[in-house]
């Protein structure tokens, strides 16, 4: 336990004062052709659409596409690295403790080469009706890619505790 946690008290009202409606866009990621086949085959995504080039280019799409568990993971971890999120963890005093589930839409496809951003939406924050002393944190994301086109809309609710300094 570090000489931080020993200094916290919970907070009392875990969605007090929290930015519910404030946008945050990711860095730009380019998915490249050598990652984009290992995303796929370390996902175990081996159909012909995720692996076939030669079949895929008599598709409507004209090539692979990029695995849904594979985009989702992508949204997720571009949201988590943007100042957004660091802002959410650190002015707020949240601290992440697990995922509850997903509702992805998927709506159009990523295909190699395909640079993707990520617009996520604190949409709404709520006390946990089970677990007193955290909250649940509704983020909604839309990640766009180079054409501007949406490729995934999701929701993904979090569990979180909340924190504030002891004064000294």
């Amino acid at each position: 336990m570090t000489d931080k946690m020993i200094d916290e008290k919970p907070v009392e009202d875990v969605t007090a004062g929290l930015p519910i409606g404030s946008t945050t866009t990711s860095m730009g990621r380019t998915i490249g052709e050598g990652e984009f086949t290992l995303l796929n085959t370390l996902s175990w995504s081996l159909s012909e659409l995720h692996t076939n080039k030669v079949l895929m280019l008599k598709s409507a799409f004209g090539e692979r596409l990029l695995a849904g568990p594979i985009l989702t993971a992508i949204v997720g971890g571009l949201h988590a690295t943007s100042d957004g999120f660091r802002l959410v963890k650190s002015e707020y005093g949240i601290s992440f403790v697990a995922g509850l589930s997903m509702d992805a839409k998927y709506r159009a496809p990523v295909l190699p080469g395909d640079t993707l951003w990520v617009d996520t939406t604190l949409a709404s924050a709520r006390a946990s009706a089970s677990r007193p002393g955290l909250g649940i944190l509704v983020f909604h994301d839309v990640a766009r890619n180079q054409r501007d086109e949406v490729v995934l809309e999701m929701d993904r609710p979090l569990l979180f505790r909340r924190v504030a300094p002891v004064e000294a």
